[in-house]
């Protein structure tokens, strides 16, 4: 039996955890995926910076206020993610 890939929501849109390819790669667009290389490192999680708009990393500048399509959100760090239980902790992910 071949098991589902692990998949992750950002603000509402679901994503495929891509280990071997180091990306996300939304379910219903497999042409748009967010490369691991995007994700910022911080103590013990990641930060993306997500554009709701485009679906993908923010390219825009954030100089003297967060644009309403700019989402900044917290991800566990991946070596601790615990794969298997990715669609229930979807929902734990903060956005700012």
């Amino acid at each position: 039996m071949i098991t589902p890939a692990p998949t992750i929501q950002l603000e509402g849109t679901k994503f495929y955890i891509d280990i071997s390819l180091e990306q996300f790669q939304q379910v219903d667009n497999p042409h748009n995926t967010i490369p691991f290389a995007e994700l910022i490192e911080e103590h013990n999680y990641y930060l993306l910076f997500y554009d709701t708009k485009t679906k993908n990393v923010f390219e825009g500048m954030a100089v003297l206020s967060q644009p309403e399509n700019l989402k900044i959100i917290s991800i566990p760090l991946l070596r601790q993610f615990d794969f298997w239980e990715a669609e229930n902790l979807s929902s734990h992910f903060a956005s700012h």
